[in-house]
């Protein structure tokens, strides 16, 4: 007999969390489990047509604004009593505590899926805090994409409960190995010269990422190096302040810029170094994916050990000046031998394929 899932999510742009799921769904027995989707933000629809095509029914809800509360939770009632699911997984950890609990009260079993650490700063923070913390009454299984993520939002008692556990985000190990002949097309495309050094970061533009530390660092860079590049690949929306810094530093003429791609690995092949300075990461499923590629990886101290799989990984201080990182980037050779270090990750447990077949053990156990 199938099982039935619904995934509930803010949107369906090119994200972790969105790729994680794409991944899972295609990895996944679509004989034995069926995927919809709830969504809360219909614009972001990048992968709403890869969703469809693999069979998944997408579902807008209303966006929650705390004044709404009453319709919002209707809303799911109404929802809940039309369609019928056996699970309801739970991505969008804010408002969890409402649509599981309605879940809950229905006989429905419950997932809360968390893939950050943190929840951002400012009056939305707040009330996402608050709500959160009623979400683990109603939550059959408590998931977590790292154990300081874990920690971080579940607390420190509660991940110590049998509901609690990690489950990595996987990635296709396969598609990231490195590829020479990527390397060398995408290189080309991108009109970069043989001598030239390139660096790149991949991920949203937004505060947690620290972009204008990134800015600094180029910057630093761009006194005592004559040829590089930094392609960077993602949009968000720091994405305009961040550029007006590049402009006014004169900067944009070493950036190559890809706002959106589902072909990363590309990216990645044609990269020298990989820049990750995050203030906060729930795991940092880019660098897992830079590392399978064989890249050279600087890190902040503030990415979870988790991610940190191979030798590739230069973990920096915050504490330390743009200037320090800089020096310590040009002075950190490159890899001379790339190949390899996505069977590294895939030993990790990093492997969608494993991934997807852990979850699946996840849903029958909870459907028994």
């Amino acid at each position: 007999m199938k099982i039935k899932v619904l995934h509930v999510l803010g949107g369906l742009g090119i994200g972790g969390t969105e790729t994680l799921l794409l991944n899972i769904l295609k990895n996944i027995d679509r004989n034995r489990y069926i995927f919809d989707i709830v969504i809360h933000h219909p614009e972001q629809d990048d992968y709403k047509e890869e969703f469809e095509k693999l069979g998944a029914n997408i579902f807008v809800c209303p966006s929650y604004k705390l004044i709404n509360h009453n319709q919002y939770t209707k809303w799911w009632k109404s929802f809940l009593k039309e369609h019928k699911y056996d699970i309801i997984h739970g991505h969008s950890t804010s408002t969890s505590s409402i649509y599981l609990r309605v879940a809950h009260n229905y006989g429905i079993k419950t997932i809360s899926h968390i893939h950050s650490d943190s929840y951002g700063s400012g009056p939305a923070a707040i009330i996402k805090t608050i709500l959160q913390k009623y979400t683990f009454k109603y939550a059959d299984k408590l998931i977590g994409c790292s154990k300081q993520a874990n920690e971080f939002i579940y607390g420190k008692k509660l991940v110590q409960d049998n509901r609690c556990f990690v489950l990595k985000n996987g990635i296709n190990v396969t598609k990231y190995q490195f590829n020479i002949e990527f390397r060398e097309t995408t290189r080309s495309e991108l009109g970069i010269k043989e001598n030239e050094f390139v660096l790149g970061t991949v991920g949203r533009i937004s505060s947690i990422k620290n972009p204008f530390f990134i800015v600094k660092i180029l910057k630093q860079l761009s006194l005592s190096l004559d040829h590089f590049k930094f392609i960077w690949v993602g949009k968000g929306n720091q994405e305009k302040r961040v550029f007006k810094a590049l402009n006014k530093n004169k900067l944009l003429d070493r950036i190559l810029r890809i706002p959106q791609t589902d072909k990363v690995e590309k990216y990645l092949a044609a990269m020298d170094g990989f820049i990750f300075p995050s203030l906060k990461e729930g795991l940092g499923i880019s660098l897992v994916e830079a590392q399978a590629s064989g890249l050279k990886c600087f890190v902040s101290d503030r990415i979870p050990s988790e991610a940190i799989i191979t030798d590739l990984v230069e973990v920096i201080s915050l504490k330390e000046n743009a200037k320090t990182w800089a020096n310590i980037i040009k002075h950190k050779q490159a890899t001379s031998n790339r190949i390899g270090y996505n069977n590294v990750v895939k030993n990790n447990g990093y492997d969608i394929t494993n991934v997807s077949l852990v979850l699946s053990q996840i849903y029958d156990e909870l459907k028994q």
